[in-house]
């Protein structure tokens, strides 16, 4: 009898999480949605806090090392981002979550990955930014490529579309680019 009332909660889960819609969405991808969210809002925030504390090796350790090695310049680029970015963040707008990326090759080889694009407003005690990043969050074939890939940062003012949510000038170039504004707010 006492398995069963411990089965009950796990089989009730199960049920909500497998249905097809309540009030016009889906328990399961909403339940899953924020946990992506909540995981690419914990990377931002670790690199915001980095950010302002000026500590070059956090900043490092968030980025993959694929990443540092494919940017021009990693270590001056992080010092520039460290003088462009003002103020300490009062808040910020995630844009609803990151648009997540996953799947197996077609090789055969099993690889699995799984990517973040995240989008985010800041405003800080200065100004007002928008970044952009693309995180890989696993790759089974090259651990060299969990980490953040790319970033880019504008102030809010300088970039061209301000009703979009900002995504750089779209091609994910490794390492941090600085005010890169969207050349075409439809990708």
């Amino acid at each position: 009898m006492k398995k069963t009332w411990l089965l009950l909660p796990v089989i009730g889960l199960i049920l909500i999480l497998a249905s097809g819609s309540l009030c016009g969405c889906s328990m399961r991808k909403s339940f899953l949605m924020m946990d992506d969210e909540s995981i690419a809002n914990k990377q931002f925030e670790k690199l915001i806090d980095a950010i302002q504390t000026r500590d070059m090796d956090a900043v490092r350790a968030l980025f993959s090392e694929n990443a540092l090695k494919e940017a021009e310049n990693a270590d001056e680029s992080i010092q520039a981002m460290f003088n462009y970015f003002h103020g300490t963040m009062a808040s910020y707008n995630d844009w609803a979550g990151p648009n997540v990326i996953a799947g197996n090759n077609d090789d055969g080889t099993g690889r699995y990955w799984k990517r973040y694009y995240s989008t985010y407003d800041i405003e800080t005690t200065q100004d007002k930014y928008r970044l952009a990043m693309e995180i890989i969050m696993a790759d089974t074939t090259d651990a060299g490529n969990v980490g953040i890939r790319s970033l880019y940062i504008i102030r809010f003012e300088d970039d061209t579309d301000q009703d979009c949510a900002y995504r750089g000038d779209g091609a994910y170039t490794p390492g941090i680019n600085i005010g890169k504004a969207q050349e075409n707010a439809g990708f």
